[in-house]
């Protein structure tokens, strides 16, 4: 039923699967890619940046920890791994000997770039799999790599673009982002671009100071670092240039307009300058001589050293001396410089969300929305045979992972809620959360400070949010998660309509702008790339239709990931729609379940199209007047399907859900 109720879904939204776009001869397990790994010691930043022609590929190939290094997985790496080799680099590992130990665990190490906050950076290109152009590059503070390129001009678009901008003073989220448009200019993924993704972490940046400066991602998009692009302007619009996040010097932006007013008020520059004001004595905002002189002397008066340049300690001692000019100026001198702080403006992670759990299933997961740019990051907290835990309106997002540690250990949801309350006390006014875990026990807990805000929570989900409409929004979550119990549904699918529910009872009292949905499960062999937990990961950044673009990348994800019969082409693959291709050749008389190259041992379809697999199919398909290749697209599917259901002969077992959609291109569906 969960494959009926994906596909009646997907067509009744009018979804039409994208044949077309599908690599029908990719194996799963190899990912061409292109990315680069690096750090600024000017800055302390860690960070990488990645494209790839595969789909919703950020969360598989970035890693990156503050204070410790940044590691970008391709090419059948082990991604799953990537935080053990961030666990290794903090206990003192090399970049090279984190190579030698994955050398140690498997035969075949794919493909990746490493560099730790040190500027010790390896690369290696380890998997005989890969095909067309692979190779890599390293140099002072990065390591860049790619498989399945245009040629050897993609990275060296990365390096020859990285070691152009050292010294220049642009953030290091800028650099990589120009490293990346280099190598996609040089050719690229031979294949295209689908996703995308920049993150850079520093020591005490971010919300909370928690190091997450930097975490953007473009899912599915034929230009996904031009979008990536778009998104990374945007964060510097909605999140960057807070006076003191960078080293000021030969650069420009709203942080340095912010300097030269300072510098005005502290006596150091005149406001009538024309190389610092505009004519309606507007700053310019870009660090020029005049600026770098004013700089200069007054780091000389105040001991802070003869650089033309200000850094976090300069920007400090300047608001130190503002707020103490202020004191006795009256509240609306004081107001001028109120903003000058240089810690993150505190907005609140105002949202709506629901965590829901499936107890038939075992899966776990989050669906959210907000008006806040790029959110996911910050309020979404999964575990697989844990729980999950959403995160919203100033709560304490950066002790996410220790509420799962303490679901793990045995707590209750409301357990966990507790322990925060005994740490934070008042501090955790305007707080919201939302918990579930896999026992179905849920709770929702809100603080005092907010629009309408509001929640609900019962079996096996709990949601909420805060600046909603009106309290019909959770209700809306809520119901409609209710009426879905026992469904059939996937929970991923269940959480999205809940979601949509919200949003049409009115939302996010702002509008839209970041979603997401999260789902792991844990099962003997995975559901998730190179199985692991990771079931669904999807992410919508910057958007006005957040959350129908959220749903249009969740049935993209059914076609692509979970191989549903008939959206590609099966020819010398691998997948769940192979597995139904072999227990299809079995019923109808051509494949044997003994076949050990076919079934395994306990009789589960192996899934590889292998040689008795295709000699089968091109029987099966010469008998129909099919044509004789050993390949399955969409004509063998549907025939399958309707000899299931009775329309052709040979039909044993019309009585199978599996067979209750037939395939059309143009985006229609006959249900029998």
């Amino acid at each position: 039923m969960r494959t009926l109720w994906t596909l009646v879904a997907l067509f009744g939204l009018g979804i039409a699967p994208a044949f077309s776009q599908i690599d029908a001869t990719r194996e799963d397990h190899v990912m061409g890619s292109l990315g680069i790994a690096a750090y600024d010691p000017e800055t302390g930043e860690v960070g990488v940046a990645c494209a790839s022609r595969v789909f919703a590929v950020g969360y598989v190939m970035a890693h990156v920890r503050a204070g410790v290094g940044a590691v970008a997985t391709m090419g059948g790496a082990p991604y799953k791994d990537g935080p053990l080799m961030l666990d290794w680099m903090e206990d003192g590992a090399t970049p090279e000997e984190v190579l030698e130990r994955l050398r140690q665990r498997y035969d075949h190490i794919g493909q990746m770039s490493i560099v730790d906050a040190k500027g010790r950076s390896v690369a290696a290109t380890e998997n005989p799999n890969l095909s067309d152009w692979n190779g890599q590059r390293i140099g002072k503070n990065y390591a860049a790599s790619g498989n399945i390129l245009t040629g050897p001009g993609v990275v060296a678009g990365f390096g020859d673009s990285f070691e152009s901008t050292a010294g220049s003073g642009l953030p290091l989220a800028e650099r990589l982002m120009r490293a990346l448009e280099a190598a996609t200019r040089a050719g690229g993924d031979a294949r295209g671009q689908m996703g995308a993704v920049l993150q850079v972490y520093k020591p005490g940046a971010g919300y909370r100071s928690t190091g997450l400066h930097v975490d953007l991602r473009v899912d599915d998009s034929p230009h996904a670092v031009n979008e990536l692009r778009d998104h990374y302007e945007r964060w510097k619009v909605e999140r960057a240039q807070q006076y003191g996040s960078r080293m000021i010097q030969q650069t420009r932006g709203n942080d340095v307009a912010r300097l030269q007013n300072w510098l005005v008020e502290l006596g150091y520059a005149k406001s009538g300058d024309s190389e610092l004001f505009d004519a309606s004595g507007k700053p310019r905002g870009i660090f020029n001589n005049a600026t770098a002189a004013a700089v200069v002397a007054f780091k000389r008066d105040h001991d802070l050293g003869e650089g033309k340049s200000a850094n976090r300690e300069t920007v400090i001692k300047m608001i130190s001396l503002l707020r103490d000019r202020s004191r006795g100026r009256g509240a609306s001198s004081f107001w001028k410089v109120a903003d000058a702080s240089f810690e993150p403006d505190p907005h609140r992670i105002s949202s709506l969300s629901i965590a829901g759990y499936d107890p038939e299933t075992g899966e776990v997961g989050i669906a959210m929305a907000s008006r806040f740019f790029a959110v996911a990051p910050i309020a979404v907290h999964v575990r697989a045979d844990v729980g999950a835990v959403a995160t919203m309106g100033g709560s304490p997002y950066k002790d996410a992972n220790e509420m799962l540690d303490w679901l793990e250990e045995g707590e209750t949801p409301e357990g966990v809620i507790e322990r925060l309350r005994d740490r934070y006390g008042d501090q955790w006014g305007g707080g919201q959360i939302n918990i579930v875990d896999v026992q179905g026990r849920s709770i929702s807990a809100t603080g005092t400070e907010s629009m309408w805000k509001g929640q609900r929570f019962g079996k096996n989900y709990a949601t909420s949010g805060n600046i909603l409409a009106g309290p019909e929004v959770v209700d809306g979550f809520a119901d409609t998660f209710e009426r879905t119990e026992g469904s059939g549904m996937p929970l991923a699918e269940r959480l999205l309509k809940a979601l949509a529910a919200a949003d049409r009872a009115g939302g996010d009292a702002r509008g839209r702008m970041g979603a997401t949905l999260v789902v792991k499960k844990k099962r003997p062999g995975g559901l998730g790339p190179q199985n692991t937990d990771d079931y669904v990961n999807l992410r919508i950044d910057n958007s006005t239709r957040a959350i129908h673009e959220l749903e249009n990348l969740y049935y993209r994800w059914r076609s692509i990931r979970n191989q549903e019969p008939g959206f590609r082409v099966m020819g010398q693959s691998r997948g769940e729609d192979v597995k139904w291709l072999q227990r299809s050749l079995v019923e109808f008389g051509y494949l044997s379940p003994d076949d050990r190259a076919a079934f395994g041992e306990d009789g589960n379809a192996r899934g590889i199209l292998n040689a008795t697999t295709a000699d089968a199919l091109a029987r099966y398909k010469n008998d129909r007047n099919l044509g004789g290749a050993p390949s399955a697209g969409l004509e063998v599917v549907n025939a399958m399907r309707r000899e299931r259901l009775g329309l052709l002969p040979h039909v044993s077992s019309p009585e199978d859900t599996e067979g209750m959609i037939i395939y059309q291109r143009n985006g229609g569906d006959v249900p029998r």
